[in-house]
């Protein structure tokens, strides 16, 4: 028996992926880094993936789990690398 479908499912599993992938989806938006549309794509393709399921039992694990828990490959790899290369550096 698979997961029910909800759209705020895959909102919620998208920024869960990119903070496991060190990805501020707040501090991108709000930076400018990721408009809201670039990040409502990524929530479509997460919700057309086959394996966002996977990605739902990697989130249930702690931080440090093994990341082949993930579905591979994330749809939203190229996006979540380019964001955290974009990431302005943080100075103590």
């Amino acid at each position: 028996m698979g997961i029910a479908v909800h759209g705020d499912l895959y909102f919620w599993v998208t920024r869960g992926i990119a903070r496991r992938a060190g990805v501020s989806i707040d501090a991108a938006m709000h930076d400018g880094r990721l408009p809201r549309a670039a990040f409502l794509r990524m929530v479509e393709r997460c919700q057309a993936c086959p394996r966002a399921e996977d990605c739902l039992t990697y989130l249930a694990y702690p931080r440090g789990a093994d990341p082949s828990r993930a579905g591979k490959p994330c749809q939203n790899a190229l996006i979540l690398a380019e964001l955290r290369a974009l990431a302005p550096a943080v100075t103590e």
